[in-house]
């Protein structure tokens, strides 16, 4: 029963309202026959529910069934279903991330590992395992493989797709494992393999000159030679041509507060891969209990988590990996639709070149001989 007789007017305070006809969304709307003005009545808003895809990044990013109730209004079992109908109609990661990068210029890529607890009806273990195929600048995620467990032939599926996806990349670091190594000298025999010792060395190395040394020339140095030995055309051509900023030469000019930066940053950086997997970890055996096929749920948690902000700042790792940055999200994702281009003048752009020098500093390229001691250094 429609009570628009006991309203009045918000202009005029009359008591003479009829109906108007509705809004494009369903909203009621009046008219008041004294004034002749109208309005809408908004407060049917109050009951509707928030768009589905805020219901899913709420999920993905820490949050139970139960703890969603009063966000979406729902039962649990419900908002489940809602959610795991949502993800098994998203993209795939990959073939997402490939249609919006058309030519992957990865320096380094890590094969990172990692079980998780998954209650599949028959399985005793309650286990399967995930293997991440992650860029060593973006941390983004390339390519991902779940499997029963830590197998050859799972890591053969991931290490072939990255080749038949012409992801080509000189360098891999990994743990070691055999059923890496076999897979990469077959896919990629040319390349060089590292271990993750290299990873912790060249943090320990800056670290040296970061905490030890008086002065930090090196370092810049260093950000400088390793600029150079990426040779990316797509970083190149948006900082130079687009944005009319030599790396070089900013970098130079801005040493205080790259220096300031790294020191903020340093520690948060060592472990920015293995949070990664760490994240993942928790967020799957603390609240999934998975008793479904995980792969939509591993799929929209990777690409939530590439397309979610860093550390309270606007980019995120697509930035990175693309080298440019854009407006690019879970939504836009989900509805595959590729970033758009997010001009930023110079002084809006200074985060995200400071926390992209920091990130090449950071890959384990030995760009100069250092004349000390590592080992000794880290113990002065």
């Amino acid at each position: 029963m429609d009570n628009h007789h006991n309203l009045i007017c918000k202009y005029c305070e009359s008591s003479l309202i009829i109906k108007y006809g509705k809004t494009s969304s369903g909203a009621k709307r009046y008219k008041c026959k004294k004034c002749n003005k109208t309005w809408v009545d908004n407060s049917h808003q109050a009951n509707e529910k928030p768009p589905i895809y805020q219901l899913v990044e709420k999920y993905l990013d820490k949050e139970s069934f139960r703890e969603l109730v009063p966000f979406y209004k729902s039962s649990p079992l419900r908002i489940n279903q809602k959610i795991r109908e949502f993800l098994e109609n998203v993209p795939n990661w990959e073939q997402y991330l490939d249609s919006v990068i058309t030519n992957h210029q990865p320096q380094i890529i890590y094969f990172i590992g990692e079980t998780f607890s998954c209650h599949v009806e028959g399985k005793s273990d309650n286990n399967k395992f995930l293997a991440l195929a992650i860029d060593g600048l973006s941390s983004m995620v390339l390519a991902y493989e779940i499997g029963e467990s830590n197998t050859e032939q799972l890591w053969e599926k991931l290490i072939k797709r990255l080749n038949t996806r012409n992801i080509n990349v000189y360098t891999f670091v990994s743990s070691g494992g055999w059923q890496i190594v076999n897979n990469i000298k077959k896919y990629y025999p040319d390349s060089i393999h590292r271990i993750n010792f290299a990873k912790s060395y060249r943090n320990k190395e800056i670290s040296c000159c970061l905490y030890k040394l008086p002065s930090k020339t090196k370092l810049i140095i260093d950000v400088i030679n390793m600029y150079n030995s990426l040779d990316n055309k797509n970083l190149k051509q948006y900082l130079e041509d687009e944005i009319g900023i030599n790396f070089q030469k900013y970098v130079s000019r801005h040493q205080a507060e790259f220096i300031e930066y790294l020191e903020n940053r340093f520690d948060l950086a060592i472990i920015r891969m293995e949070n990664l997997t760490a994240e993942f970890k928790n967020r799957f055996d603390k609240f999934h209990m998975v008793k479904q096929d995980p792969k939509p749920l591993v799929n929209g948690w990777i690409a939530y988590n590439m397309l979610c902000s860093l550390n309270e700042e606007k980019y995120n790792r697509l930035w990175f990996y693309q080298f440019k940055p854009s407006v690019s999200n879970f939504e836009l994702f989900a509805e595959n639709q590729k970033p758009e281009p997010l001009p930023l003048s110079k002084d809006e752009l200074k985060p995200y070149i400071l926390e992209l020098a920091y990130r090449v500093l950071q890959l384990p390229i030995r760009v100069s001989h250092c004349e000390l001691d590592i080992d000794t250094c880290a113990e002065l």
